[in-house]
Order: structure tokens, then sequence, then C-alpha cells
């Protein structure tokens, strides 16, 4: 699918590009290109003169720039989500290209609909195509503000699990997926952040911005600033976390241990008295005597007893 933005008096007009005949007779400064096929690949090759072609996976920020040619290229991730609070990111490349911007994109991602959505209201007074591109990073960045938010709420039903009076094994796990669901969208979240910062820098120290495109890059620049430091304090504060739910768990295991330690011990006298009058010599007081069975089963519940209150009295059974 190729979606083409015409500039007219600083209004962006969107055309849809069913064939390679809709190009005739426009001058877009935005190209749009999800999930294009072979044959749309062609159409930008042939008409464009450059090679289109969607990278999957990214091992590093991948930057080329040949001023003879007027061809910026470079990609990054863009974070979306794909269900109810699961979030993943995914690449988007960019090419600069005698003053159009190509994207090439897998899916529909909320802030193109965003972007678009501004287009068809005409809020934004648009001049180039690097107006486009450094609004899609500004809308991004801010759509890491709202993670955020949500992060923090995540970060609230944590403390209260922490706070009950009983913390169990269920509340353990539930804390702990959390915990992990907090580290894996910081991560992707500063990962982002350091690629578009990286990018627009890359702009910035070409000249390839004006005066008002500079505003909107120092826009950029405090709001990742602001990120950076909600990212340093979540990470901190997961690291907290994660101690404390373990320092829990060796509480309650810790209690288990106490447990089993202090039945065993009130069985210690008993065993004491059984093992004495078990003893295989010929003579042991009171082996013959009549009432020796119950004085030995008396003098087991008795010292069990004085166990049990000298227990209770320093409260070990608390």
């Amino acid at each position: 699918m190729i979606k083409a933005f015409i500039l007219c008096n600083g209004n962006l007009k969107k055309k849809n590009i069913l064939n390679v005949n809709d190009f005739d007779n426009i001058t877009p400064i935005w190209i749009d290109l999800i999930n294009p096929s072979i044959e749309e690949k062609q159409w930008i090759k042939k008409i464009f003169n450059i090679k289109i072609f969607l990278k999957k996976k990214k091992k590093n920020i991948f930057y080329i720039k040949n001023l003879k040619k007027n061809y910026i290229y470079f990609y990054n991730n863009f974070l979306f989500e794909i269900k109810k609070k699961k979030f993943l990111t995914t690449l988007v490349t960019f090419i600069l290209y005698k003053k159009i911007l190509f994207t090439i994109r897998t899916y529909n991602l909320p802030i193109f609909s965003l972007i678009k959505n501004n287009i068809k209201n005409n809020i934004y007074n648009y001049i180039d195509c690097k107006d486009i591109l450094l609004n899609l990073y500004k809308y991004h960045v801010e759509y890491f503000i709202d993670i955020i938010k949500l992060i923090y709420k995540k970060l609230e039903l944590i403390d209260f699990n922490i706070l009950k009076k009983i913390f169990n094994d269920y509340d353990a796990k539930y804390v702990f997926d959390i915990i992990f669901y907090i580290e894996n969208l910081s991560n992707k979240i500063y990962n982002n952040i350091i690629d578009i910062k990286y990018i627009i820098n890359l702009l910035m120290k070409n000249n390839l911005l004006n005066l008002k495109q500079q505003i909107i890059f120092n826009e950029i620049l405090f709001n990742i600033k602001i990120i950076s430091q909600h990212i340093s304090f979540l990470l901190e504060k997961k690291n907290f976390l994660m101690d404390t739910v373990i320092n829990f768990i060796n509480i309650n295991q810790n209690k288990v241990v106490k447990f089993l330690t202090i039945i065993s011990v009130f069985f210690l006298p008993s065993t004491l008295v059984a093992s004495i009058y078990g003893m295989n010599f010929k003579f042991i007081p009171g082996i013959n005597w009549f009432f020796g069975y119950y004085f030995s089963v008396f003098l087991m519940i008795f010292t069990t007893l004085i166990l049990i209150i000298y227990l209770y009295k320093y409260k070990y059974l608390e």
C-alpha cells in the first residue's frame, strides 16, 4: 500500500497510489509505504531511482548520507500496542531523497495514524518533508510519556500487594510478572529514545533543519530528557521492588523453617525419655515397676508442656 502526500499552501493532501500512473503530475513530499509489494517497490525505483527495501531486524543504528545525490537513509524502532497493555517494537525505514520523505513499515502504527489525522484536520502548517519527520518523532516521544503513565499505574498495583498483611507465593508471582513487564517496556522505550536522539542530532549537525524545525528539535530533546529521568527512576524502583519481594519470600521461607523446627523440638523430650528407657542394659531403674510405663508417658507429656510454656513465654511461638 502506497500513500502520497502533496504540499499545498502549508497543508498536505493525501492521494492513494493504486498504479504507477498515479504518480503523474504530482510532487509529493511524503510517500508512506505499508508492507509494500514487489511491484510497488519497482514503481518507486522506476520513478525516483531509489531502491526500497524493508528491514526486519536491527543490529545497530544505521545511517547513510550522500549529499551529492541528496540521499539520507536510516531506520528506527517504533513502539506500538498490539494487544491491551502489550507492546511490540517494529522497524521503520526512512529515506530523505530530493525533498521527499519515504517511510517503509510493516504495521499500521498509531503515531502515523495521528500524523495523518492532523494532516486531515490541517492542524500543522508544513513547509517541507523534515516537518513530517520531526513531527513523527515528536508524537512518538509523547507516546512514550503515555506509556510511562501506564507503568506508574502498574507500580501502584505492586505497592498495594506488597503492603498487604499477608504476602503469599501467588502475590510474589504476580509482582514478579509486573516487574518483568516494567523492565521490558522501560528498556524498549530507552532504546527507542537513544535512536531518536541520535538521528535528530545528525540532522541538526548537518544543518538540515530550519529555525522552526529547530524549535521542534529542542522540544523533542527536552521530552527525551524528562523520559530518561523517569526511566532511570523506574529501573531503580524496579530493583528496589525486586529486593523487597525477595526479602518477603525469604521471610516466608524462614517462617516455614521456624515452624518445622518448633515441631521437631516438641518431640525432643519424648525422644529423650524413650531413648533412655529403650537402652539394652540388664538393670534400668523402674524397668520392672508396675507404674513405669505410665510414669514414662507422664514424663514425656510433662517435659513437652514445660518446653511449650517456655517457648510461649519468650514469644518463640508467635
